[in-house]
């Protein structure tokens, strides 16, 4: 026959199971929530970042420089093309690093990480050379408002 305190003990330790149970619960609870959280981020940023044609990329900012800067040179006409279209890429594209190389001719992924780098550095101290990167932007924008407002157009 049961006592008292073994019934007691029972308890406790069903009592300490479920306690235990709840915090497994919100432990899960609370990684779901970060991951929904993270998710939901990464999907609001895919949203709101505007996306461009790698193509019309190239063409703004060759016509913006006047050179092909897809060309194998270190000239510097053609080199602050290239690492301006890069910049571009990055910004109005999900283009992997190595994609943006291809097309901008820049070798591979290392060279696009300091072309970017180095645009945002030089559009820091020389205000004619970021004047002429956001007027490009300012054409990036209009573009994709142009694409936007055809596509609900058609909808």
């Amino acid at each position: 026959m049961r006592t008292r305190k073994d019934r007691g003990m029972e308890m406790v330790d069903e009592l300490l199971g479920t306690i235990h149970e709840i915090n497994e619960l919100s432990k899960t609870a609370k990684d779901l929530a970060k991951a929904l959280q993270a998710d939901y981020k990464s999907t609001k940023a895919l949203v709101t970042k505007k996306t461009i044609p790698p193509s019309k990329i190239v063409q703004i900012v060759m016509e913006e420089f006047g050179v092909d800067f897809t060309r194998k040179t270190r000239k510097f006409k053609y080199a602050e093309a290239r690492h301006t279209a890069c910049y571009l890429f990055r910004r109005y594209t999900f283009l992997p690093l190595r994609d943006i190389a291809e097309y901008t001719g820049t070798g591979d992924h290392t060279t696009v990480i300091h072309a970017i780098k180095k645009v945002e550095d030089v559009m820091d101290v020389d205000s004619t050379y970021a004047d002429r990167v956001a007027m490009l932007e300012e054409k990036m924008k209009a573009y994709y408002e142009q694409m936007q407002q055809k596509n609900d157009n058609n909808i």
